[in-house]
């Protein structure tokens, strides 16, 4: 599999062990497009074709599915569900259309990884899920995305949530493809909260991320956060934006970028926008670059140049949601 970028051996290893454990573990299995599902206690999990097929209303929201998965989760459930996209061959396309349904007061840790498992295959990586979370359920998604500089990778998020639910979304591209286009869209009912955080790497790549929630319900709240790192020949662009409807809602915008290198372009836009004169919205917006002093304290301390900024990085990088 493509390496990763790390100068701290441990962090390095860490991931190399979650990429390794969503492997083993995952109830759902794409490489290339052969699939292997594997049955879990408590979860319901069907390809999408065979979903379409037994419930109706998944119509709604799906139109002629190529590939990809249903999975509906009841209860509480303690282990995490891990799911797993990898393309090993050269010029594969996969289309993916997901649904995943948390029933009332279900709660689930999602962990999915999307990766090329070679340098310079040359793919096509096409995502949309529709994530549907009903009363009181809980969701901790784990995305994690490692690709080759010549895919091309376009990923939809859609979400619906219902009174009380919580969601918190962590993604990650650790190597980015050629091109990476990203759109998540969210409608937070009463009480409900969304949390969002992106952290990418753009080296040599066109990065453009889209995050979008509309707090209808009273008292509902989200905070989105990007980290963006422009590395040599990167480019990005994200637009994050909350609109409050709702009374009593509360949005934040934590927008932040780090310049590397002068061949790099960052572009980073927050939005907001009241309707309810009780709302209250705010943002932090910020573009940065490694000053020479934490450069020279770094390099005094045994690490080269380039060790120094990758560690830098990854200390940006590293932030909860």
């Amino acid at each position: 599999m493509i390496g990763i970028k790390s100068p701290d051996r441990s962090a390095r290893e860490e991931i190399e062990k979650e990429v390794e454990d969503i492997q083993k573990n995952a109830i759902y299995q794409q490489i290339d497009n052969v699939i292997k599902i594997l049955k879990l206690e408590g979860v319901e999990i069907l390809t999408i074709n065979d979903a379409i097929k037994k419930y109706s209303w998944i119509g709604k929201y799906i139109k002629k599915p190529l590939s990809g998965y249903f999975i509906r989760v009841r209860g509480v459930q303690k282990a995490p569900i891990s799911t797993c996209f990898l393309i090993e061959t050269p010029n594969i396309k996969q289309h993916l259309t997901n649904v995943i349904v948390l029933e009332k007061n279900a709660k689930v840790t999602f962990r999915t990884l999307c990766a090329a498992n070679r340098a310079n295959l040359s793919s096509v990586h096409t995502d949309y899920t529709k994530l549907i979370l009903k009363e009181n359920a809980e969701i901790r998604i784990e995305h994690l995305h490692r690709w080759g500089t010549r895919d091309f990778v376009s990923m939809a998020l859609n979400v619906e949530m219902g009174k009380n639910s919580r969601l918190e979304y962590v993604y990650r591209s650790l190597e980015s493809p050629k091109k990476l286009y990203s759109v998540t869209k969210g409608i937070c009912e009463e009480n409900a909260t969304a949390k969002i955080l992106a952290s990418v790497v753009t080296e040599n790549s066109i990065i453009k991320i889209n995050d979008e929630f509309w707090l209808i319900g009273d008292k509902s709240s989200a905070v989105i956060k990007f980290r963006v790192a422009g590395r040599e020949k990167g480019y990005a662009k994200t637009v994050s934006k909350i609109v409050a409807e709702g009374g009593n809602t509360k949005g934040h915008l934590d927008c932040q970028g780090l310049m590397i290198s002068e061949n790099s372009e960052l572009d980073m836009i927050p939005e907001l926008i009241s309707r309810n004169k009780t709302a209250t919205l705010t943002h932090e917006a910020s573009i940065g670059r490694i000053t020479e002093g934490v450069l020279t304290y770094l390099k005094a301390r045994g690490l080269t140049e380039s060790s120094a900024i990758d560690l830098i990085v990854a200390g940006f990088l590293a932030t909860n949601v």
